[in-house]
């Protein structure tokens, strides 16, 4: 059963890799920068959120970021 998983995650990894190759293909690395900070988030972006990023509205779950 372990091998039967095993071999089921390299399948699926496998197939998600073509389709980050194909996605490369047909898309700019340079447009991907001007928008990946809205993917991501701040973290590693401080430079241009120095404060963070405030939701107004927004409960406070207690969590840290």
């Amino acid at each position: 059963m372990v091998n039967k998983g095993l071999e089921e995650e390299v399948a699926f990894l496998e197939e998600a890799n073509l389709i980050f190759n194909k996605m490369w293909q047909v898309s700019s690395p340079t447009a991907y920068l001007k928008f990946r900070t809205f993917i991501m988030g701040i973290k590693g972006n401080e430079d241009i959120f120095p404060e963070g990023v405030v939701f107004r509205g927004v409960e406070d779950y207690g969590g840290k970021p």
